[in-house]
């Protein structure tokens, strides 16, 4: 079923997340450069995946350039390697065709269905047998 692919593929692109040791250092670089341009005041241990995207909004000061840019040209230098990090997730084009919108559209007839059901049931709650 498409559920269960959808599953799959999402799982198996987690467990390549959790084990890309190339995600890791590159995660690491973007929690450097934050406690960078935030002059060490509170070393962050973290940070929300949802800032991400500041990686292309933050620019430099002529506009040229973006903090994912800058990234980018550090890796080139010092650790090409993470580079490759697609290399890690063989799994991610069929996962990446998933969103939440796409999934609940395809559990909804199953949702309706079950809704159905339990609708049977409270109508004639004495019919239904269970099983032995």
């Amino acid at each position: 079923s498409l559920i269960e692919a959808a599953v799959k593929s999402i799982s198996f692109c987690s467990i390549e997340a959790l084990e890309s040791k190339r995600l890791g250092r590159i995660l690491e670089i973007v929690l450097t450069v934050g406690n960078t341009l935030n002059n060490n005041r509170s070393k962050a241990r973290g940070f929300r995946l949802d800032s991400l995207h500041k990686l292309l909004d933050t620019r430099s000061f002529d506009g040229s350039t973006t903090l994912l840019h800058y990234m980018i040209a550090y890796a080139e230098r010092t650790d090409k390697d993470i580079l490759k990090v697609a290399e890690d997730f063989p799994n991610l084009d069929k996962a990446r065709k998933w969103t939440f919108s796409t999934i609940e559209q395809e559990l909804q007839p199953l949702k309706t269905g079950l809704e159905a059901l339990a609708a049977i049931g409270e109508q004639n709650p004495d019919e239904i047998k269970t099983p032995t």
